[in-house]
């Protein structure tokens, strides 16, 4: 995401369809995606595919402080 200083409310679902996308939005690497679906987060792994739904993967951050200070991407 470009311009870090706003904040983005998506309404409607926002549907990451990749370890890459997922990765990308949240500004961390694959293998922190990684870290965070061993850990429970709403990321479904099918067929080795990662996927997530990102209004329920920004709740999980920060609920968990995975994302600095609640961080917004």
């Amino acid at each position: 995401m470009e311009d870090k200083g706003r904040i983005v409310v998506y309404l409607s679902p926002r549907h990451l369809s990749s370890l890459a996308a997922i990765a990308s939005v949240f500004e961390r690497s694959p293998n922190t995606v990684r870290k965070w679906y061993k850990a429970g987060a709403p990321i479904s792994l099918i067929d080795g595919r990662y996927s997530a739904e990102y209004n329920a993967l920004q709740a999980w951050c920060v609920a968990q402080s995975a994302c600095p200070g609640g961080y917004l991407p």
